[in-house]
């Protein structure tokens, strides 16, 4: 029983190292997606607006229609 404990406990520890290193490299490309981003935003600022106002529109939809199935429901 000892060692199957710790044997769990090593996989626990291994699991959160691999996260932290993956949670690590998410970060860097989050970082560069936004600089990218930011580029775009700049060079085409009007394409960029109406992408962000397209974005919102569809978030702005979804939501309604989860709040309408979810009024119906009850």
């Amino acid at each position: 029983m000892a060692k199957k404990k710790i044997s769990v406990e090593k996989q626990i520890k291994k699991a959160k190292e691999i996260a932290k290193r993956e949670i690590a490299k998410a970060r860097v490309k989050l970082a560069e997606a936004e600089k990218k981003v930011t580029a775009y935003a700049k060079k085409n600022p009007r394409r960029a607006m109406l992408i962000a106002g397209a974005v919102g529109a569809a978030v702005g939809a979804g939501v309604a229609v989860a709040l309408s199935r979810l009024r119906k429901k009850q």
